[in-house]
């Protein structure tokens, strides 16, 4: 068994996951969870931080809090892009805290999630976007770009109107502009989920004959909307991505179990091959590749619980 990558002295439960952020395997960004104490109640809460493989060099990525802190900072924000072509570095969204040292160097009034540019090893950063109260979500093309922003809706009170709001870029422009507007509380409206460069597109979800279907929306100005996937029997509930820039390849759906329809043709006939070529393993995924997809990996495996790695070239 391998040793651990570094341990926690806490007393309350927490789990990490982490992701390669070079490429190499030799530095990685990881997501804590864990539970906390505040005022009496036990809330969760997450970190994100970057070490070396051999569990040396850690650095807190999140923002930090200090004692002139308005407010509690539960979300340690998200990688949103990983840069592939730059060794070492991300795209986070981040969460900022407005402090009482306002109108000294020491003070900021910036509040809300905001994108920065942040290099693992030395945390040298620089704002991409910058904090916004409502915002809740920021997508890239995977080419280091922000074209999407999910933003709430906010009442004259000051209250959750259970709409979202999202926005795009036009490709080379930094001007926002009108993508739509999603209900959470009927589900309705166009519900984006990730971005395609090379196609100018956002992937997203929106009802159809009273199920959730994948669409695409032009990002060009016209908003042009292709219907991609449906099914009758159950809504799609996600779409599956491959790679350090999240390429869409897939539609996800959960029957008895979870399911992918692929999109792309070429990893659609290899999944065919192999699960024909496997019969007593139908369960066959692609989950993950190389930069280049030159290298595929896959799980293979009669149920989800049990799947087996397999990398392909």
């Amino acid at each position: 068994m391998a040793p651990p990558l570094a341990r926690s002295s806490a007393q309350t439960p927490i789990r990490a996951g982490c992701e390669d952020a070079v490429g190499s395997n030799n530095r990685l960004v990881c997501t804590l969870f864990g539970v906390t104490d505040v005022e009496g109640r036990k809330v969760g809460f997450t970190r994100v931080f970057a070490i070396n493989a051999d569990g040396t060099a850690i650095q807190i990525l999140s923002t930090r809090e200090n004692a002139y802190s308005r407010g509690i900072q539960l979300g340690g924000g998200t990688v949103v892009d990983w840069l592939p072509d730059e060794q070492g570095s991300v795209l986070m969204a981040r969460y900022y805290l407005p402090d009482d040292h306002t109108g000294s160097n020491l003070g900021s009034s910036a509040e809300g999630l905001g994108v920065d540019r942040i290099d693992t090893r030395t945390l040298a950063k620089r704002s991409i976007e910058p904090p916004k109260r409502t915002a809740f979500q920021y997508t890239s093309d995977g080419r280091g770009t922000i074209r999407v922003m999910g933003v709430y809706g906010i009442s004259s009170s000051d209250e959750l109107t259970g709409i979202e709001h999202y926005y795009y870029r036009r490709p080379g422009s930094r001007t926002w502009e009108k993508l739509s507007d999603y209900n959470e509380m009927t589900d309705e409206g166009f519900n984006p989920y990730a971005v395609d460069y090379e196609t100018n597109v956002a992937y997203g979800l929106k009802k159809k004959d009273g199920r959730d279907a994948l669409y695409t929306v032009k990002l060009d100005g016209s908003l042009a909307e292709s219907l991609v996937f449906d099914r009758p029997d159950v809504d799609i509930d996600d779409v599956t991505t491959i790679g350090r820039r999240h390429r869409v390849i897939g539609a996800s759906y959960q029957t008895d179990v979870r399911e992918v329809a692929y999109l792309d043709p070429q990893i659609k006939k290899l999944s065919d091959a192999l699960r024909r070529a496997t019969p007593s393993t139908p369960n066959i995924r692609v989950v993950d590749s190389s930069v280049d997809e030159r290298k595929l990996l896959i799980f293979a495996g009669p149920t989800p619980p049990l799947d087996t790695p397999i990398a392909i070239e």
